[in-house]
């Protein structure tokens, strides 16, 4: 049982995390409240929120990327 939890748990955070590679600087944000809330309530284990963290940090520094290639170009 507790094999077939932790594969479904593997899952969401696979999906969450895609979810996360298409997000907006705003959409972050406020995934970034939720997340604070959902660590305290327990709806998301240490482990999940490492996961999730990490694809937070590589989304931003996509769009971070992104913005430096839209500044040299506008130069």
């Amino acid at each position: 049982m507790r094999n077939k939890e932790a594969a479904e748990a593997d899952a969401n955070i696979a999906e969450r995390i895609v979810q996360i590679e298409q997000m907006t600087l705003q959409e972050i944000a406020a995934l970034t409240s939720r997340m604070a809330t959902e660590i305290v309530t327990g709806k998301v284990t240490a482990r999940e929120a490492r996961q999730i963290d990490r694809a937070v940090g590589k989304r931003l520094m996509a769009i971070e990327r992104g913005s430096a290639l839209a500044r040299q170009r506008a130069q």
